[in-house]
């Protein structure tokens, strides 16, 4: 994706459109290079989990992650995401390779 860069997902050398499902992002410490970092732009609490809306650079939409319990981030947040590569879902191959 524009913008956004090589980000974790199973091996492989073809670019492409991956998903992620919210429960699977995390929140990450914000050293790491090979995280995908970003604002927080509002985040919505329901009880059991939080749902958190992060603007990262490339996409005109937030990522959006869902944690258990109450947030430990608020709006303004500078974060960083990340997942386990095998949570990665490739939807569509641009034919590139990274």
């Amino acid at each position: 994706m524009p913008g956004v860069g090589v980000l974790p997902a199973p091996a492989g050398d073809t670019a492409g459109l991956a998903g992620v499902r919210p429960e699977s992002i995390r929140l990450a410490a914000r050293d790491p290079d090979d995280r995908l970092h970003g604002t927080v732009l509002h985040v919505s609490c329901f009880g059991g989990s939080s749902s958190i809306a992060v603007m990262v650079p490339g996409p005109d939409r937030p990522v959006r992650l869902i944690v258990p319990g109450p947030a430990t981030v608020a709006s303004g947040a500078r974060v960083a995401l990340s997942w386990a590569p095998e949570s990665a879902v490739l939807i569509e191959t641009t034919g590139d390779t990274p």
